[in-house]
């Protein structure tokens, strides 16, 4: 995708929620999701956009990222809030806990490397 541009909503100067990428010529357009810069969902169709959405600002959904970080769990305004299942793309971390406006918050567990989950306290 050369010669285009994103178009979309920006949060402290990181892409963060919903846009479209569009060529020079505006034949080509892809719909995409991004939460902190990290590529949530894309190629979305017309028709899955608006469900999507949905999920992302309050609702359950489970995302695989861009870097291959896995997500599933609870959204609300587009942040992880509520509960949910944060697993690195090395497959090191397993944090299974509350979310509280886009990070881990309250009592949880952290497994390390496939090891037993172990409690965890987050800030």
């Amino acid at each position: 995708m050369n010669g285009g541009f994103w178009d979309g909503e920006w949060r402290d100067d990181q892409k963060h929620g919903f846009f479209q990428y569009k060529d020079t010529q505006e034949s080509e357009v892809v719909r995409a999701v991004f939460h902190e810069e990290k590529l949530m969902l894309d190629n979305l169709s017309e028709e899955s956009f608006g469900f999507e959405i949905k999920n992302l600002i309050n609702g359950r959904q489970k995302i695989v990222y861009s870097d291959g970080d896995i997500y599933d769990g609870d959204f609300r305004e587009f942040l992880y809030h509520g509960d949910g299942t944060l697993q690195t793309n090395s497959g090191c971390f397993l944090y299974k806990c509350k979310f509280q406006h886009g990070k881990k918050h309250g009592v949880g567990t952290l497994s390390v490397d496939g090891g037993p989950a172990n409690p965890a306290v987050y800030f």
